[in-house]
């Protein structure tokens, strides 16, 4: 049984330091998150790879991992070696006699670790993961300020299109205000640009110049209003009495 004050080979717990992770350090622990088996030093050598620094097991302790989108409990422990002795408790810390004091812990061997990812690549990961959700980000709001951009100047052209249609109605009404009512149901005939419902035909009248049309132009005016209600379907009426 490996005990806080074991000393073991500084190489193998730092190799084995950046590649472990586990989830919390009791004896309740998973099989996956067993706690690495650190060699003994033997004669002042390591049983495993033959170093010769030593460390011993109070200056490992277990830290909190908390990912770039950890939202609360950490994402896992790992192990970090500490230069001076560590306490037997820190807040969010234990060093490793806690785990190795008790009975029927798992142990995973240095070789198993082999495969494991080091903490510095996942680190690594993590940050272009997050580079990526702000490029992503920045992506989406300036898809977005186009998006505004484009609806403010597809709402100023609109207002534009409007200011004009508007000043155009109003020279059109003025101009035709100072015609006869026979120029005016001409001119609604041949000139009139704008839709029929903009004319103000109860303030601007043509019934007067109707019977003085002719007869392809009352046809015409007929065929054009044919559809339209309110005051046109009675100015209808009186051309049907022509044609």
């Amino acid at each position: 049984m490996q005990s806080a004050d074991m000393i073991t080979c500084r190489d193998c717990a730092e190799w084995a330091v950046e590649r472990w992770r586990g989830w919390h350090p009791t004896s309740k622990a998973g099989a996956s998150e067993a706690l690495p088996q650190l060699p003994a030093m033997n004669d002042g050598k390591c049983e495993r790879c033959g170093g010769e620094k030593p460390l011993a097991l109070n200056h490992i302790i277990y830290q909190n991992y908390h990912g770039p989108y950890s939202t609360g409990l950490p994402d896992y422990f790992y192990l970090k070696i500490c230069s001076e002795p560590q306490s037997r408790r820190r807040i969010g810390s234990f060093y490793l006699e806690l785990p190795y004091a008790q009975a029927n812990l798992g142990r995973i061997s240095l070789e198993t670790l082999i495969g494991a990812q080091l903490l510095s690549e996942e680190w690594k990961e993590a940050q272009a993961g997050i580079q990526r959700d702000r490029k992503e980000r920045a992506l989406r709001q300036q898809r977005e300020i186009s998006s505004g951009d484009a609806r403010r100047e597809s709402i100023r052209m609109h207002q534009m299109r409007s200011g004009q249609a508007n000043n155009q109605r109003s020279e059109l009404i003025a101009k035709f205000k100072s015609m006869s009512a026979l120029e005016r149901a001409t001119a609604i005939i041949t000139e009139w640009p704008l839709p029929l419902y903009a004319y103000p035909l109860s303030e601007i009248p043509i019934t007067d110049g109707i019977s003085e049309l002719r007869v392809e132009d009352k046809v015409a005016l007929h065929a054009k209003i044919a559809s339209m209600r309110g005051e046109w379907s009675g100015l209808r009426k009186i051309l049907e009495t022509y044609i």
